[in-house]
């Protein structure tokens, strides 16, 4: 009886670990596949990766050369010296300056003294006159001051010119002394008298400053 139980305890071990070898076998075959089929995933990747990056430095080097035959084609086609630089420069210098100045005459900041306290003298009945001796080449404004050295206070002053067929004749008194002013078109005929309004003989300093 003792023989048998023994036996059939045996038995029921040897079934236990036939299976449990059985489910081990099975697991490690499995575990294997597993580990194979990553191998082969890595190995694909890897593959992937050095094409892509051979692919890569292809492309990187193509576009450098690229860029570098474009640039050497822009020197070799823009190449420029020092001396043109400067000429360049020196140009734009020179259009700015310009610029400014035709700025300036557009809002009548330059001006331009003809004559400074110069002494004037006009006879009984006559006029002393005054022409600049350049033309007047943008319309403007001119002031004249005038101060009478005889103390004639019917001394007046009269500007004369003609303009694009335009005739402008125009008078404004002093008195003793005083300033004013005149606009102006651009002309070659410009002429200031200054006399007195009676006819009288006088001795004035005059200032004449044109404003363009």
């Amino acid at each position: 009886m003792v023989n048998r139980n023994v036996a059939i305890s045996l038995g029921i071990i040897c079934i236990v670990l036939i299976v449990l070898m059985t489910y081990f076998t099975l697991t490690g075959i499995s575990a294997q596949n597993s580990y194979n089929r990553l191998q082969n995933q890595n190995k694909q990747l890897q593959t992937w990766l050095d094409r892509n990056e051979t692919l890569l430095n292809q492309t990187s080097l193509a576009a450098f050369n690229s860029l570098n035959s474009t640039y050497n084609t822009y020197v070799s086609t823009h190449s420029h010296t020092n001396s043109d630089y400067n000429s360049l420069s020196t140009q734009n210098t020179n259009l700015q300056t310009q610029v400014n100045n035709l700025t300036d005459i557009l809002n009548l900041k330059d001006s331009t003294v003809w004559i400074n306290k110069q002494t004037a003298s006009n006879t009984a009945g006559e006029v002393a006159s005054w022409s600049p001796s350049t033309s007047v080449s943008y319309a403007g404004y001119i002031l004249v001051q005038v101060n009478s050295l005889t103390g004639n206070n019917n001394t007046a002053v009269e500007v004369i010119y003609t303009s694009s067929g335009i005739n402008s004749d125009v008078r404004q008194p002093v008195g003793v002394s005083g300033t004013v002013a005149f606009p102006i078109l651009p002309t070659t005929n410009l002429v200031v008298d200054i006399g007195t309004t009676n006819g009288s003989a006088a001795t004035e300093t005059v200032t004449i400053v044109y404003y363009y």
